[in-house]
């Protein structure tokens, strides 16, 4: 069984970047057309302002604000000491929206949370192992690629066909947008040449 989000997965199908215009398209391509970055960029800057309630239950069933709980201040104000929730949220949703998959490592002190470390899907890697479990290796900054323990990661998917691991729009969509930036091109070279066909 294979995870979408594998290193490797598209091309074992047959899948690459290029799309039918001769674009190659990946998630920075994607984002040099205007609409792919428009529509990221509003549905991020949203959802990352919008108010994270962190409730507990109550004994007559109902729900309360749990704002004394030590994982509030770390979803609703500061994840970790480099990011505002505002800007970690923002991250988590591009993450989502262009790769399918947001991904946090989970620091603990002990057994308490002391932190939620962004990580770039780009440098993420989520396969099934042979008991049918996920596995996360993520390869740093040094180069070296490390297993992390699925309970130390935040894992969001976005649309999923397997409910386990998102699939990237940019991919599935990637003749589209290179259509997109093949005819853009197309007319700026037309302009460009004084509106005489090359």
């Amino acid at each position: 069984s294979i995870g979408a989000a594998e290193s490797g997965f598209f091309s074992r199908w047959n899948w690459s970047n290029l799309s039918w215009s001769g674009v190659n398209v990946n998630q920075q391509v994607a984002l040099q057309n205007d609409t792919v970055w428009a529509c990221v960029r509003k549905i991020s800057d949203a959802v990352s302002t919008l108010p994270l309630g962190f409730y507990e239950k109550t004994r007559d069933g109902g729900r309360e604000m749990a704002t004394s709980h030590p994982l509030y201040d770390l979803l609703h104000n500061e994840p970790n000491s480099r990011m505002s929730a505002v800007t970690f949220w923002q991250s988590m949703i591009t993450s989502m929206l262009l790769w399918g998959n947001a991904y946090a490592v989970i620091e603990r002190t002990g057994l308490r949370v002391s932190s939620i470390e962004f990580l770039d899907p780009s440098k993420m890697s989520v396969r099934y192992d042979r008991s049918g479990n996920l596995e996360y290796r993520f390869t740093g900054l040094d180069m070296i690629q490390r297993i992390i323990d699925p309970a130390s990661i935040l894992h969001i998917p976005a649309f999923t066909l397997d409910g386990e691991i998102g699939i990237s729009a940019i991919q599935y969509g990637l003749n589209s947008i290179g259509s997109a930036i093949a005819t853009d091109k197309a007319a700026d070279e037309t302009f460009k040449n004084a509106g005489r066909a090359t």
